[in-house]
C-alpha cells in the first residue's frame, strides 16, 4: 500500500538530504542547515571541488584576499572561499537562494560575508559592489534558459559573460569563471581573450569543473592546469603541439594499459602525458597508453589496466574473444565503430571483471592496424 502524500514528501527531502550529505558533508552535520530547491542542490559545487577550486582563488586574490562571487546560488562556493582565507561579497539574484544563504551561512560559522541580493547586469557592477573592492570576481553564469532549457553559448548563459567582460575587468585585476565541463576551452579563450589559465578539476576520473581566469591587458598563450587531485600537470598547448609522443616497440611485452580520465582527456596533454610518464602512446589518434609497470604518479590521472592478451581486431577473433568472455566491459577508441557496435559484433554482455579494448596500434614504424586488447583482472 503506497504511503500518504505527506510520507512521500518526507522520503524524498531524505533521499536529497542524503544525497547533499555525500556531496557537501562539513554542511551535513550542521543542524539547521537548509536546502531551498532541488536544483540548486544539484548545480551547486560538492565541497572538495570548492574547496580546490577557493585554493586557487586565494592564490589569485592574494593573503585575506577579497572574492566578490557574483552568482552565489547555495553559497558552496562563497563558504570554501570563507575557508581559503578570503574575505567575501556574495550576491545570489533569486530571493529564496538568497535567503537560505543569510540563514545558512552564520550556522557556518561565517559572520562577516557581505550579501547582496541583486540582478548583474551590463552598467550595474559598480552598484552591486557596492564600494566592495575585489581582488578576484568569481563567476559561474547559469546554463539553462528561461524555458529550463540547457544552454551552452557563452552569450546565452546568464549573466553573459561577454556583455559584462570589459567592464568587470575595469573594476577588477581578475576574473575566475567557472564553465560547464563540456565547453570547448580553445573556442572560450578564443572568444574572450585575455584568459591567462585554464584549469580542469578532475575526481574520480571525472572532469567536474572547468574554469577559465581572465587577466586585465593579458595577451599571451594561456597555460592549461590539470588538477586531479592527488596530482597536478601544467603545460602550454604549444608544448603539446611540439612535444613527439613515444611509440609502441614491435615484441616488447607491456604489461599494463594506461587510459586516462575524463579530466585528462579534456586538458588534452596527450604526447606530454608519454614523455613525463615514459608510456607508449598506442597510435597518434589513439589516447591509451601502454607501460611496463604502473606509475604512481601517473595514477591519479586515470586507470590501469593489465594486459592479458592482444589480438588482431578481426571477425574470427571477434567471435573468439566473445566466446571466452560472454561477459565482460567493452570499449572502442580510434577504429570505425562505437563500443556498442563491439560489443554487439563480439556477441557478449555486459557485467564480468575482464575487459576488452578494441583500438588502433602503430607498432614502431610499422603501419596503423587495429587490435583486441584483453584485460583480465
Amino acid at each position: 500500500m503506497k504511503g500518504s502524500f505527506a510520507d512521500i514528501l518526507k522520503n524524498l527531502a531524505e533521499k536529497e538530504a542524503t544525497r547533499m550529505d555525500a556531496k557537501v558533508p562539513q554542511w551535513a552535520s550542521v543542524p539547521g542547515i537548509i536546502w531551498p530547491s532541488r536544483l540548486s542542490a544539484e548545480q551547486c559545487s560538492s565541497s572538495d571541488t570548492a574547496l580546490r577550486k577557493a585554493r586557487i582563488a586565494a592564490g589569485l586574490a592574494g593573503p585575506q584576499g577579497r572574492v566578490a562571487d557574483l552568482t552565489g546560488g547555495l553559497g558552496v562556493d562563497s563558504w570554501a572561499f570563507c575557508q581559503a582565507g578570503c574575505q567575501v561579497l556574495y550576491n545570489e539574484r533569486d530571493e529564496a537562494l538568497f535567503q537560505a544563504a543569510r540563514h545558512n551561512f552564520p550556522l557556518l560559522g561565517m559572520p562577516d560575508v557581505i550579501f547582496s541580493n541583486r540582478e548583474l547586469r551590463p552598467g550595474g557592477a559598480a552598484a552591486l559592489l557596492d564600494g566592495f573592492k575585489p581582488d578576484l570576481i568569481y563567476l559561474d553564469p547559469a546554463r539553462r534558459g528561461a524555458s529550463g532549457k540547457k544552454v551552452f553559448l557563452l552569450e546565452d548563459c546568464s549573466p553573459d559573460i561577454t556583455a559584462l567582460k570589459d567592464e568587470l575587468l575595469a573594476i577588477c585585476p581578475r576574473i575566475m569563471l567557472k564553465l560547464s565541463p563540456m565547453a570547448d576551452a580553445a573556442m572560450v579563450c578564443s572568444r574572450l581573450g585575455c584568459v591567462r589559465e585554464v584549469c580542469i578539476i578532475g575526481a574520480e576520473g571525472e572532469c567536474k569543473e572547468l574554469l577559465c581566469i581572465l587577466e586585465k591587458g593579458f595577451s599571451g598563450e594561456p597555460k592549461t592546469i590539470l588538477d586531479n587531485g592527488g596530482g597536478r600537470l601544467e603545460f602550454f598547448p604549444s608544448e603539446e603541439r611540439a612535444c613527439c609522443a613515444i611509440f609502441p616497440e614491435s615484441g616488447k611485452n607491456y604489461g599494463w594499459l594506461f587510459v586516462p580520465g575524463s579530466a585528462a582527456m579534456k586538458a588534452g596533454a596527450f604526447k606530454l602525458m608519454s614523455r613525463k610518464f615514459g608510456m607508449a602512446k598506442l597510435a597518434p589518434s589513439t589516447h591509451l597508453y601502454f607501460c611496463e609497470a604502473p606509475d604512481t604518479d601517473a595514477a591519479p590521472f586515470g586507470k590501469y589496466w593489465p594486459v592479458s592478451d592482444i589480438r588482431p581486431l578481426n571477425s574470427a577473433e571477434m567471435k573468439r574473444t566473445g566466446k571466452e568472455y560472454p561477459k565482460c566491459g567493452v570499449t572502442a577508441r580510434n577504429i570505425p565503430m562505437d563500443s556498442s557496435v563491439l560489443r554487439k559484433k563480439m556477441g557478449c554482455a555486459e557485467g564480468g571483471e575482464a575487459h576488452i579494448f578494441g583500438v588502433e596500434i602503430a607498432w614502431g614504424d610499422a603501419p596503423a592496424g587495429r587490435y583486441l586488447i584483453i584485460s583480465n583482472s
